[in-house]
């Protein structure tokens, strides 16, 4: 997949009126057809050729230019880059790892990805680009040619998750990135969401009791005293998803608003936005056809193509 380009198409596929373009990736009938058949070359100058009009029609989702192996450095550079932020998250449930929290952060990278590790929290993200077919769309700055954000996105049948409503006990998590942690019991919080579990990890005996106890009901009835033992407890978070997961461990301090784009390398779940029943940042350009699972912003510039 190294010299790879990726498809511009995002599973809308459907023309204007006039049959001039596609409404999803603002191609032309005939660049569509011809798009298998193109090297690499041409589909890399039809690729910054669609940015440009996407711009003067108004029209199609910004999926990113890059190479794939271009692409691939950008995110995994920035595992460890002090004023990157991760996220996975819908408005009223989310995650954030920050590599410029203060901590030494240690990453690892591997054939399909890599796994960073602050004080607070870490990351894994798997770019499994073939098995995945990840399309990664861009937010454009104030200047209109450098990106804010990339969103990792897979179509929404392969990003579906375990989509629990109650409290479950899946096991130890086996997965976790650090070995230390592989010994914790991972339990589903049962929020409901398409396409990420937000989880507990506990090892601590009187809580994981307390959870046992309470498996099979619903963490956000008001009743329920899951979230405020786990917050008291300051147990594991992780937010698991099909391009990787973010844990948060331990109370970072919040920075200074001036320092750092990111609010901390935390887990945070307010049931009252989370009521709303959205799944992803209203103006969100990632359209329906898709599942935003894993987010970085850079800190740094990345332009569009």
């Amino acid at each position: 997949m190294t010299g790879a380009m990726p498809s511009p198409c995002v599973g809308i596929c459907e023309m204007t009126p006039d049959g001039a373009w596609c409404t999803g990736c603002a191609r032309t009938a005939d660049e569509i057809t011809a798009w298998s058949s193109m090297d690499n070359d041409g589909k890399r100058a039809l690729l910054v050729e669609l940015a440009e009009r996407r711009a003067r029609i108004g029209m199609g989702v910004p999926v990113l230019g890059h190479p794939v192996a271009v692409l691939d450095r950008v995110l995994l550079g920035s595992l460890d880059k002090a004023g990157a932020k991760w996220a996975i998250g819908v408005p009223g449930a989310t995650a954030t790892f920050c590599p410029g929290d203060g901590t030494l952060v240690t990453a690892r990278l591997w054939e399909y990805g890599g796994d960073a590790i602050g004080g607070y929290g870490g990351t894994r993200v798997v770019l499994d680009h073939k098995a995945k077919q990840i399309k990664a769309i861009g937010t454009l700055g104030p200047d209109g040619e450098t990106l804010t954000r990339i969103d990792l996105c897979v179509y929404a049948r392969k990003g579906l998750m375990s989509q629990r409503r109650v409290l479950t006990e899946i096991g130890l998590d086996t997965e976790a990135l650090r070995v230390g942690d592989r010994r914790g019991v991972l339990f589903d919080l049962g929020l409901g969401l398409a396409h990420i579990d937000f989880c507990a990890r506990v090892d601590d005996e009187d809580l994981l009791a307390l959870m046992r106890a309470e498996a099979g009901k619903p963490v956000l009835d008001p009743a329920s005293p899951v979230l405020a033992a786990l917050e008291e407890a300051q147990a594991h978070r992780v937010a698991l998803t099909r391009l990787g997961r973010i844990e948060s461990w331990g109370r970072p301090p919040l920075p200074p608003e001036e320092a750092s784009p990111c609010s901390g390398t935390r887990i945070q779940i307010q049931p009252e936005v989370l009521a709303q029943g959205l799944d992803r940042e209203p103006g969100s350009p990632v359209p329906a056809t898709l599942h935003p699972v894993i987010t970085l912003f850079p800190g740094q510039r990345v332009g569009l193509v």
